[in-house]
């Protein structure tokens, strides 16, 4: 049986840096010999295919399901009515050691909080699990007291405590 995959997010308002903080992770953690995944949550609807492709027809014949295959990479896109869960996402995600989702705020997951460019964070009061805050400056003044703040250009100390946190230490 398959060992669940080890994941934790990065959470916080719009435009607060999670995705510029989830693109540092990726390559601190690769640097450091990992296989990262990422899952990235979008409100909006999004496209991955163009009107004319070939798969973008496949779609409009009423294909539920389409994928692309190339010699070096994959995509499986699937229509459905109710979008997968955060833990079905994780168990698709094979032969990585981690994975870093942006979003998916509600949860357990372990959670990393961008703070905004006042130091102000998304209600702490309403998630669970927060191992960091990561702020400009390393100031918060909101965050929770429990909770250690992190200068947002610190990544080799927020990938220290999420390895220490995460028990990655030994997986490299």
């Amino acid at each position: 049986m398959n060992q669940p995959v080890t994941a934790f997010a990065v959470v916080g308002y719009k435009n607060t840096g999670k995705t510029t903080m989830v693109c540092k992770l990726v390559e601190r953690f690769k640097s450091l010999g990992y296989r990262v995944g990422t899952i990235k949550s979008d409100a909006h609807e999004f496209q991955m295919d163009r009107p004319g492709a070939d798969t973008f027809q496949h779609r409009q014949a009423g294909a539920d399901q389409v994928a692309i295959v190339s010699p070096q990479k994959w995509a499986l896109q699937v229509w459905t009515e109710q979008p997968p869960t955060l833990q079905q996402l994780l168990s698709m995600m094979a032969d990585v050691d981690l994975v870093i989702v942006e979003g998916y705020k509600q949860g357990d997951l372990p959670k990393v909080v961008m703070a905004d460019e006042k130091g102000a964070i998304f209600q702490h009061e309403q998630l669970d699990s927060i191992v960091a805050v990561a702020a400009k400056g390393g100031l918060a003044p909101l965050a929770p007291p429990e909770v250690d703040v992190y200068d947002r250009d610190d990544v080799d100390s927020l990938v220290s405590l999420l390895r220490r946190v995460l028990s990655l230490e030994q997986r490299v």
